[in-house]
């Protein structure tokens, strides 16, 4: 399947964001697989990849 990466954490700009081939996931019991036929980014998706905002608070490292 295609995915939007960023392949290193030092990378912090949309320049850096590449389309890559990744496995597809295998579900567990009690769990689904999907058939997505479109996905997009959301500004607060390419904020993140900038670095975010110094006010928001990350769950976890951005780097």
């Amino acid at each position: 399947m295609k995915a939007l990466v960023v392949e290193k954490a030092a990378d912090r700009s949309l320049q850096d964001l590449n389309f890559a081939e990744a496995p597809v996931p295998t579900p567990a019991e009690h769990e689904v697989l999907i058939k997505v036929h479109a996905a997009g980014l959301n500004p607060v998706d390419y904020k993140i990849v900038e670095g975010g905002v110094s006010a928001w608070q990350y769950r976890y490292p951005t780097c």
